[in-house]
């Protein structure tokens, strides 16, 4: 299933096709659904490839929230508590972090796929898609993550 959204985004992975389409119907006309708009249960089914993300406004930072059991297995780690700038994503670091911000700043979703090895030797291979959410003052506060992909330990890290 391939999933083009109205704002133009092409989603390949159905399971970021239907957290992009759950996301899409809760904003209707709005530019983007409010946090308490979102309800667990009725994404059940993908909260295991979903994370929500703190918006915090200094530079801004993205601090995880959040973080489903698919997503902590393709890092090797538990990405609940860590700012984005903590994780090992290697030279691919801004970049990511560039789609974070203009997920924020945009007040659109973002998707994009990623390859890359991180300093721990690990190969990963995934597309996310990335949703804000607004607060009851139409802030951006949180980012609706979704990511599946695959990873492979390719050599060991450096001690």
């Amino acid at each position: 299933m391939t999933l083009q959204t109205s704002h133009g985004l092409t989603i390949r992975d159905e399971t970021l096709a239907g957290l992009a389409a759950y996301w899409e119907a809760k904003r209707g006309p709005r530019a983007m659904p409010r946090r308490d708009e979102i309800v667990p249960e009725e994404i059940r089914e993908y909260l295991a490839d979903t994370f929500l993300v703190d918006v915090c406004d200094d530079a801004p930072r993205f601090r995880f929230a959040l973080c489903g059991p698919g997503v902590a297995t393709l890092f090797a780690m538990d990405l609940a508590g860590s700012a984005l700038e903590d994780i090992d994503l290697a030279y691919e670091a801004p970049e990511i972090v560039h789609d974070y911000t203009l997920a924020a700043d945009r007040r659109q979703p973002i998707c994009s796929r990623h390859r890359f090895v991180n300093r721990a030797g690990r190969q990963l291979d995934y597309e996310r898609v990335l949703m804000p959410l607004q607060d009851a003052n139409g802030h951006v506060r949180w980012l609706l993550g979704g990511l599946v992909g695959t990873a492979i330990q390719l050599r060991r890290a450096a001690a």
